[in-house]
């Protein structure tokens, strides 16, 4: 990686997409935008949507739409109360801050951004499934006709974001999550448009942390590498 390049632009490559999330003034925006950035950018958003074989008929290949959106490892690391996961889940709110510092946020604005990227997520993890009962095929098998999408979470634009992924045309998929999208709706409804605008641009930028600028890439190898993994140093 040329470092002196990404240390002279820091975060300034984003700065279209950033500029598109500061633009969004509607909520229904919201498909498009997480079609774009999921499909185009690579960032990880509220949930996956891919192909599997069918459970049930192996002759099938099916779409298939789960759970997703968290930056932790999974839902325990926002909802168990040990002191472990408590310390951790500080040291994340601390890591969110100094990203949307570095981002140029002021100490307010980074506090207020990172408490609302930290109530998103952990509504997602409480309507996510645990680890272990996502390896229970019985549990994470539930097809449906795509409508049934917009049954379970009618505040996100389907049509649009479907269209907008450039896929192959569905009318039936396996929903492996379903009470997961229940929850994502609710944050979609009840969220303020200020927080769901800070979840997005939180990902875009942490989801390129480690190869900005020294400053970002130090902050991501410093929570993710050595704080949840206990690497020493970078290699």
């Amino acid at each position: 990686m040329n470092t002196d390049l990404a240390d002279q632009l820091g975060v300034g490559q984003f700065e279209p997409l950033l500029d598109s999330i500061a633009a969004i003034q509607d909520k229904n925006q919201l498909a498009a935008v997480v079609a774009g950035l999921q499909t185009q950018d690579g960032v990880r958003l509220f949930f996956a949507l891919g192909s599997e074989q069918d459970q049930k008929d192996s002759t099938r290949q099916i779409a298939g739409a789960y759970q997703s959106g968290l930056t932790l490892p999974d839902r325990d690391y926002y909802l168990d109360k040990s002191d472990r996961m408590t310390k951790i889940r500080e040291q994340y709110e601390d890591y969110i801050v100094s990203i949307f510092k570095l981002a140029g946020d002021s100490d307010d604005q980074a506090k207020a951004e990172a408490a609302h990227v930290i109530d998103i997520e952990t509504a997602l993890a409480q309507g996510s499934l645990p680890r272990v009962d996502l390896r229970d095929p019985d549990k994470t098998y539930h097809p449906m006709p795509v409508s049934g999408l917009k049954t379970l979470a009618p505040d996100f634009d389907w049509s649009v974001y479907l269209s907008d992924i450039h896929g192959p045309a569905i009318s039936d998929l396996n929903v492996g999550t379903p009470d997961f999208f229940k929850a994502m709706n609710q944050v979609i409804a009840g969220q303020s448009l200020d927080s769901l605008r800070s979840y997005l641009r939180f990902h875009i930028i942490d989801s390129s942390a480690p190869w900005l600028s020294s400053p970002f890439a130090d902050a991501s190898f410093n929570f993710f590498q050595k704080t949840l993994q206990g690497q020493a140093e970078q290699t």
